[in-house]
């Protein structure tokens, strides 16, 4: 059906906001993917995705969804604001690494706000829960106040005084305080003491612990890296510990969501342990395609927005859009909306010509984002996206490429060394690689197990080439099929 027969312009087309901060409606035509359930049930608990990828989204949404998915299960979502991140870089212990002294303070961190979001709950708690609950509210003290909504204000506030609270609770010498206790002992006696206290709680109350906008204050430092690893690893501890037997389901789960980029850029001992239990967010045309069309008026389909025929490369003006994105929610929907933009607001499809218009637009916001997003995960590759600007969109191998990146940025080249330079450009996806000059052209926003092959040839993404005023060359060569060819594998 088309926007005419119901009449129906494109300027009454609202597609929501762009990201799940801004969009109060986004329930309403929130799609549910496989990363969904995976996050209430199975073993991943590190959710990866790319910036723009749907983290927040599927985070934002998870108490709804948790009545269908796992009803008996309460939701702590967690957004570390700039203040907790201070208040967590700055905790140390005498004796240990910063590492480790981190990891101890992301444990205590999760388990006391945990207890507060029990305590909270007007639960018809059993005798035994209501002991433990007990016992956790006289370590926390009676006039402590959670007050946080989410950003570990309570729990970060707290962690340079531990002697604040009733140690005697849990056991320890009355008076006890963090000056007389061994500083490497103190945090993880005091986490697994609270844990105990929650056990019963926990049994009736299942809890799934979510944290998000773990990128926010991110700024590429030492400092940064040792914390998120040290959230890592206490995520990993708490779930080995509460990990249900083969069947059920945890009583306790802690989710992260986490940019790749940002995660594949943390070195640490003992990363490959958290391999099995890592989850990418990634989409194909298909389940976008279902996206848009949820946010479309009922009969509507995601092609009737567009002029019918077909645009160079013999695809739709959807596919079109498609093949031009790194294949993100929020980048389909920048892509459609300046389509509509551009468009007179009183039409009722979208021209092949106001398609190729957004496109200059949209390229250029892309090689923008694109800078923006690496900046700090991957520092030189900005200087490696200009290298290729006004140069050309195919490369017949690995060391032509590597001639045209040294011929606008020697130094740079020699400085990282050849290989790391196209890893660099491949991971980001800036380029896509196909083996033997035949077959598909691989990218890894859309196979992110992609390993880059050791020769090939090469072409810079697509939604790039506007922006960086790449050139389409050797047509005497590579023909007009060759158009149709990328149009389908790229």
């Amino acid at each position: 059906m088309r926007l005419e027969q119901i009449d129906t312009c494109l300027s009454e087309i609202d597609l929501g906001g762009m990201d799940a901060e801004s969009d109060p409606e986004l329930s309403d035509y929130f799609l549910t993917t496989k990363h969904v359930a995976a996050t209430y049930k199975g073993k991943p608990y590190i959710f990866l995705g790319r910036k723009g990828s749907g983290k927040s989204s599927i985070f934002s949404q998870m108490p709804r969804l948790s009545l269908r998915h796992r009803p008996s299960a309460g939701i702590l979502q967690l957004n570390p604001d700039v203040y907790a991140w201070k208040a967590l870089k700055s905790y140390t212990e005498q004796g240990i690494s910063a590492e480790h002294a981190h990891t101890n303070a992301w444990r205590f961190t999760i388990i006391l706000e945990l207890g507060l979001f029990l305590l909270d709950k007007q639960n018809e708690w059993s005798l035994e829960a209501r002991r433990g609950l007990s016992k956790f509210r006289e370590f926390v003290g009676a006039d402590f106040s959670r007050n946080t909504s989410g950003s570990l204000k309570a729990s970060s506030s707290v962690l340079r005084s531990l002697q604040s609270f009733n140690l005697g609770a849990f056991g320890f010498s009355v008076g006890a305080s963090r000056a007389e206790m061994p500083s490497s002992e103190l945090t993880p006696d005091i986490t697994n003491a609270m844990l105990e206290a929650l056990r019963d709680p926990l049994s009736e109350s299942p809890t799934i612990v979510t944290f998000d906008r773990l990128d926010d204050t991110w700024d590429g430092s030492q400092d940064s890296r040792s914390l998120l690893i040290g959230l890592l690893k206490a995520t990993k501890e708490i779930n080995d510990r509460y990990r249900g037997r083969r069947g059920s389901e945890p009583e306790l789960r802690i989710v992260s969501f986490l940019r790749t980029d940002i995660y594949d850029s943390l070195s640490f001992d003992d990363k490959d342990k958290h391999r099995p239990f890592e989850q990418q967010i990634t989409w194909d045309e298909d389940s976008l395609r279902d996206l848009l069309s949820k946010r479309l008026p009922e009969g509507i389909e995601v092609d009737d927005l567009f002029e019918e025929g077909l645009m160079r490369g013999s695809v739709k003006p959807f596919d079109h859009i498609l093949k031009r994105t790194f294949l993100r929610p929020r980048e389909v929907l920048q892509f459609v909306n300046l389509c509509i933009s551009t468009s007179d607001p009183n039409d009722f499809e979208i021209s092949k010509e106001n398609v190729r218009e957004a496109e200059n637009r949209f390229s250029s916001w892309k090689v923008d984002d694109l800078k923006q997003e690496y900046a700090k995960s991957e520092p030189s590759l900005p200087a490696l996206v200009e290298a290729l600007r006004q140069q050309v969109h195919r490369y017949d191998s690995l060391d032509e490429i590597i001639a045209a990146l040294r011929a606008r940025d020697n130094t740079l080249i020699d400085s990282l060394g050849e290989r790391t330079a196209l890893q660099i450009l491949f991971d980001a996806s800036v380029i896509g690689i196909r083996v033997s000059g035949a077959g598909a052209t691989k990218f890894k926003a859309t196979s992110p197990a992609l390993a880059l092959p050791a020769s090939g040839v090469v072409y810079v993404h697509q939604g790039l080439n506007k922006g960086l005023n790449i050139t389409e060359t050797r047509r005497s060569r590579f023909d007009e099929a060759e158009d149709t060819e990328m149009e389908e594998d790229s």
